[in-house]
């Protein structure tokens, strides 16, 4: 399915955000703060994106009103087999099978719980914190510890003397990135748990390998769309994406990261647009359109959602 005629651009820009981490990743907010977050901030369309598990509350759907509407939504890390390169596919769905998608994606929990207990052994030997797992785990409904968690409890332990950046540096260690999930892999299992896969934030590898032969393969996948609009993206480089996606038929996407106000610099929302957001909405429209055919279709496995023509 190719990227929907792009409706005239008006003057107006509109503020969507779909890539936003909760308490049940690397989060700081529960999903009812970020819904009253992205309220505030006039936020029109939203996703609650956790790193590969999803624990976001699907009252959140039930609640979506006229002013926003609400996607579910994952953030899943991988590896490019060809490139080498981490990417990081997010997944949306108006009715993704998340009892399948999480079974699915336990490996991947479990290897960034081993790096968890990794960085503990570090800053333990380093800082004599005496951190234990168990304990810390107990203290977040996330299903893994992330490093923001340990940098957070770092700052704790040390006091004064230490800002958030330099716990963020300490909680760091070089890893070995093989055991992760094959980029096209990974946009299979969202096709096959009733998604859309999207690069996340490509702006990052943009200088690390050929963007578009990237996209080209990934697209050729599976992959439905871009995250074009992102904090850390110059003007030149979502041009560049916005050019791909459009020559590709991807949608195109905005996502802030967001991870609460004490981790994030920018605000939840990314102003776009308008023409964005509502192929976003015709889009996402259309693909829930086919979700519900789906579940009237009792034969057959979920179909595949994207890609590139």
């Amino acid at each position: 399915m190719g990227t929907p005629e792009i409706v005239a651009k008006r003057e107006s820009d509109s503020n969507i955000d779909l890539h936003i981490h909760s308490h049940f990743s690397d989060g700081i907010n529960s999903p009812e703060e970020i819904r009253e977050e992205a309220r505030q901030e006039g936020v029109k369309l939203f996703s609650i994106t956790d790193h590969n598990y999803i624990g976001a509350d699907a009252r959140l759907i039930k609640d979506g009103q006229k002013k926003f509407s609400f996607l579910q939504g994952i953030e899943i890390s991988s590896l490019d087999r060809v490139t080498d390169e981490p990417l990081h596919i997010l997944g949306y769905s108006y009715n993704f099978n998340i009892p399948q998608i999480n079974r699915s994606l336990a490996s991947v929990v479990e290897g960034y719980n081993i790096r968890a207990k990794n960085i503990i052994a570090k800053l333990n030997d380093k800082f004599s914190s005496g951190f234990d797992f168990e304990e810390i785990k107990k203290e977040t409904p996330a299903a893994f510890v992330s490093r923001n968690l340990l940098a957070k409890k770092l700052t704790e332990f040390v006091g004064n003397g230490m800002i958030m950046t330099e716990a963020l540096n300490e909680a760091f260690i070089d890893e070995d990135n093989s055991w992760l999930p094959g980029a096209e892999d990974v946009i299979g299992l969202i096709q096959n748990c009733g998604g859309i896969a999207v690069l996340a934030h490509p702006g990052n590898i943009l200088e690390k390998t050929s963007i578009e032969e990237l996209i080209k393969r990934l697209g050729a996948a599976g992959l439905g769309g871009i995250e074009a609009f992102y904090p850390k993206h110059s003007p030149k480089t979502t041009g560049v994406l916005i050019n791909l996606a459009k020559k590709y038929q991807l949608i195109i996407t905005a996502g802030s990261d967001w991870h609460g106000r004490n981790f994030s610099a920018s605000p939840l929302g990314i102003k776009v647009p308008a023409w964005i957001y509502e192929s976003c909405i015709i889009f996402f429209s259309d693909l829930k359109s086919k979700i519900l055919l789906k579940k009237n279709d009792q034969t057959g496995s979920p179909r595949a959602y994207g890609g590139a023509s």
